[in-house]
This record gives structure tokens, sequence and C-alpha cells, in this order.
């Protein structure tokens, strides 16, 4: 398990409960290096982390340091005396970075004090006319004219677009460096980008943040805080560069992945197209085949580094609406197969090393049939309880605000003896669908053999060939699919050969994921309902 190492208070945690100081999501939207040095006065380094509860201390130490600061400039205690201080050489405060903007605005400030300065200083040197008495009279100030008026509005006028044009210049200089090939994170279009697009999108600000500094404050500036305001402001970007290089599209790329998932057709996505949104329609075939092959190459890469994995399917019906029905023109139904691979979380080495496993594995088990046996003992319905109050805890601190003190109480993991291994990210491969229904047996017979077929390959590519001969791969799916995928092999038994008979594909496992999935939803909004109405 990767862990990283805390650097304010030094302990080493899990990833998960890490954040980036530079470069991340949080640290855009939190500012954790302004605040990191405000409060303290230490300067980040790129790639540093700081974890959750020191994040929570640094936020509450700004805020309290920022109400200090303001209300000793606004009140004095009682009692004190106020003096006037000794003329003495002021200490020089140390000179805070002022962004573009401030520097425009001072530019814009020195100009006007300029030109009012030599108006007074013109006022000054006006001759004196003498009379004829001892005494001189001074002439009264004259009044400017229209005509100066005007010319002096519009010298401050032309200063201040000297000052909007070099920094246009300034701006178009820039984007034209950054739109060459190569020069942006944009022209990254790796498939694996779509499906992290938190990393996309940290590397978009980085960029705007050191390249093009006035764009991203001014983006910063205007853009509300309602909905993803990173995720707006990369867009925007995105937007602008591929207008300028057509090859900068890994924004474009992202949201066309979107629109397919959603399923966008296509004048949809060619009105997109228009404004820079969304690829064009003819790239979307490309950009399915893109996807398609890296799955298969991170499939082949897990096999690769050992990993074995099981099989889940599932139908997939489609309805299509006709536009114009007739008597041989009416609505069509689809009925395909979806499938995906899951690679183990528990693998060989945990058996030896994992201490609850072992445990379990030297444990005599009772083979007598009980009804006790199937009901949750005591200990194992205080463990349920313990684990509803954090999922309950966990959803009031997401949806109500005044419930957010809970955060530091609330465990981020529920301890048990599989802490470690539970941990690990669970990943899923999705395979390609299949034109086939499972309510014919003769298509599910190919869907068996399409599976065979897939996974010698993929494993005859990862160097594990050998293996095939002796590899079992549990088949997962609702009952239904249980049932069909069973009898489907079931029809292969007199065949001559192993991949024939489908030997590689078995246990056929029943999938409860429906059953699952009510058994979560329904007690969820009990409690939720029966806790809000006790609240009153």
């Amino acid at each position: 398990m990767e862990e990283f190492r805390c650097f304010l208070c030094g302990e080493v945690k899990n990833k998960n409960a890490m954040f980036l100081v530079e470069g991340g999501r949080k640290a855009f939207e939190h500012k954790i290096s302004e605040k990191v040095q405000f409060t303290l006065g230490l300067k980040t380094v790129e790639g540093s982390m700081v974890c959750r509860s020191c994040f929570l201390k640094l936020g509450n130490f700004a805020q309290f340091k920022t109400l200090a600061i303001e209300t000793s400039k606004s009140n004095l205690p009682l009692g004190t005396s106020v003096r006037k201080r000794e003329a003495s050489t002021p200490s020089k405060p140390t000179p805070k970075r002022r962004t573009v903007m401030e520097q425009i605005v001072s530019s814009v400030e020195k100009l006007r004090i300029d030109s009012e300065s030599q108006t007074r200083e013109s006022k000054a040197k006006k001759k004196l006319q003498f009379s004829d008495h001892d005494y001189s009279k001074s002439e009264s100030p004259r009044k400017q004219t229209v005509a100066e008026k005007i010319a002096t509005s519009a010298k401050k006028k032309n200063d201040v677009d000297k000052a909007k044009e070099a920094l246009l210049l300034q701006l178009q200089a820039s984007m034209s460096t950054i739109s060459k090939q190569g020069c942006s994170v944009l022209f990254d279009k790796k498939a694996e980008i779509l499906s992290t697009d938190d990393s996309l999108f940290c590397g978009i600000l980085y960029e705007m943040k050191y390249k093009v500094p006035f764009l991203y404050e001014v983006l910063d500036t205007i853009v509300g805080s309602s909905g993803s305001k990173s995720g707006t402001i990369c867009t925007i970007y995105g937007m602008i560069m591929q207008s300028r290089n057509m090859q900068a599209s890994a924004i474009q790329r992202m949201w066309t992945a979107v629109a397919i998932k959603c399923h966008a057709d296509n004048k949809l996505l060619q009105r997109f197209n228009k404004v820079h949104i969304t690829l064009s329609a003819e790239s979307k075939r490309n950009l399915i085949r893109e996807c398609g092959n890296f799955n298969e190459q991170s499939i082949v890469g897990a096999i690769a580094s050992g990993c074995d994995g099981k099989l889940n399917g599932d139908n997939l019906d489609l309805h299509v609406r006709t536009n114009d029905v007739r008597m041989k023109n009416k609505d069509l139904d689809y009925h395909f197969f979806a499938s995906d691979w899951t690679p183990y979380r528990v693998n060989s080495v945990d058996f030896e090393q994992n201490p609850y496993l072992q445990q379990r594995l030297n444990q005599k088990h009772d083979t007598s049939l009980i009804l006790s046996k199937f009901l949750p003992s005591e200990s194992e319905q205080t463990v349920y309880k313990t684990c509803l109050q954090v999922l309950l805890a966990r959803i009031l601190i997401e949806n109500c605000s005044s419930f957010r003190w809970m955060e530091l109480v609330v465990p981020e993991h529920m301890l048990h003896g599989m802490t470690d291994i539970m941990s690990r990210k669970s990943v899923s491969y999705r395979l390609p669908i299949l034109l086939k229904n499972e309510m014919r047996y003769d298509d599910c017979v190919e869907i068996l053999d399409s599976y065979g077929q897939q996974f010698t390959d993929y494993y005859n590519k990862a160097g594990r060939g050998h293996e095939i001969e002796s590899l079992k791969i549990p088949v997962g799916g609702d009952q239904l699919t249980r049932i069909r995928l069973d009898g489907a092999k079931s029809l292969r038994l007199g065949a001559h050969t192993r991949a024939e008979r489908f030997d590689c594909l078995e246990p056929m496992i029943i999938e409860l994921f429906h059953t699952l999935m009510d058994f979560l939803e329904v007690p969820k909004y009990i409690l939720l309902f029966n806790l809000f109405h006790m609240m009153g």
C-alpha cells in the first residue's frame, strides 16, 4: 500500500487521507499553499502533501489570524492612551507580491498623478502682474476651458488605452507560444486521461497559473462559485486553445466521451463542435476505438503483473423509437450483452502475510446445519450498527451543513481485520459489448465462446499462456444470467477439447446485486426519515 508523509506533522498516512499542497483540486479550491505561507510563513515545494487533520487545523488557524488582524486594526483596548509616535526610521515592510491586475492599476494611477503634478507646476509658474502701487496683486486662478478639459481627459484615456494595448499584446504572445504543438497539456491524447478528469483539470490550472497568469486571474475573478468552478475555467481555456490549434483537444475529447455516454446523437455533437466544446461526429468512432484499445491494454497489463479476476455479465436492453410509425416501421427493441473483468483485491501473498486471513484458514469450521448459523450473532449486529452509524454520519455531513463538525470524529475508513487489503482501489475493465441475447441458448454459447477466446489471447499477450490449462475464471451474473450461462455450458459437456467444454469458465456465480441495492436503499431512507421526524 502506497503511503505518504505529511510535511507539517510528519505522520505517514494512506494516500486517500492526504492532499496535495500545490497542483491538486483541493489545493486550488481551498488555496492550501497561500494558507501555509500566511499562517506559518513557510514556502511549499511542489509535490508536498498535507494530511486531513493538518488541513482542517490550517484552515481554522488562517481564519483566526485574519479575524485577529482585522480586529486589532479596528479596535483598541479600554484605558489605552494614544500617543504620537516620535519620528524614527520606519521599518520597511516585507514587499507583497502583486498580481498582474494590481500592477496595471498602479501604473495607470502613476500616470494620472504625473499629469496632475505637471498641471499644478504650470499653475505655480504663472507670471505676476505688478501695478503702480507698492504691493503686488496675484492673479486669480483661471478656469479651464472646455477644450482644455477635453484635451486632459483624452490624454488620460490615451494612457489607459496604451496600457490595455500592451497587456493584450503580452497575452497574445503568451497564447501564441502555448498553442504551438506539444507546448500544452491539452495536446496529450492518452485514453487514460478520460477516466481521470481531475488530473487533466489540475494540469490545466497549473499551466494557466504559471504560463498565462493574467488570463487565469481574470477567469478566476469573473467565474462564479456555483457548480464546478475549476471545471468551468478549464473548459473555457480548452475552447480558446482549440480555436487556435485544432490538435489541442484534450478537453473536447473528455466532453465527447461524456456526450457519448449520455447517448448524444451526431447532430448534437456537430453543433457543439462548432463552438469547440466537443469533437466532430466523425471522430466519435475513433474515440470509441481508442477507449477499447486502452481497456484491452489495461487488462493485459493487469494480468502481466500477476493479477487474476472474475467476469461479470448482464443483459443490455435498448428501445429505439421511430419518427415515422407505419405498418412495417415500428419501434424496435435490441437485446445485447455487456461484460466486465474485475481483478481480485486479495492475492496469494495476502494469505501468507495477513494475520486475519491466516487465522480464518487455520480455524476449524463446523459443517453442521443449524438455524442459528443463518441469523446474525450479537457481535455481528454490533458491527453492523457501528458501520451503519458511520455511513449515516457521512450522508449527514455531505448534505447538512449543520453537521460539518462531525468530520473531526467520523473515521475515514472503518477498521476491520482486512483494512489494508480493502483500502486498495477496486478497478473494473469493460469488455466489448456482444450483440447477443441471453434469452437464447445459442447466443449464450457464443458469449462463453467469446470469453474463452478473449482471455486466451489476453494471457498469451501477458506472457502467461502456460497457465491457461489450469486457469479458472469465475463468471457472475444475476439469477437469470447464471441459469442461462450454466445451461449453455452444459450443452458443450460432450465436446472433445477443454476450450470447447469451457472448462476455464467456472464456477457460475449468482450475483445478488439487485437484492443488495434494494437492501441498502430501503433502510437508508427509512432511518433518515425516522431521524428527521424525531428532530421535528
